[in-house]
């Protein structure tokens, strides 16, 4: 099953690692393809965007 996440909190925001991220690893989990459409705020985006992708890529989320 594909799953789509839309959320207009930014996965790089205060809510992002504390809510959001560990929710949907979770959903990863159980043999389900996670895609996120998320709107990330360009300043936290040049900051934090490579470590972002290599934790999404350890659960397989896109």
């Amino acid at each position: 099953m594909t799953i789509l996440y839309i959320t207009y909190d930014g996965l790089l925001d205060p809510l992002g690692p504390s809510q959001i991220l560990p929710y949907i690893k979770n959903i990863s989990r159980h043999q389900n393809e996670v895609v996120v459409l998320s709107f990330e705020k360009s300043e936290r985006l040049l900051h934090g965007k490579d470590a972002l992708l290599i934790d999404l890529r350890d659960y397989s989320i896109r």
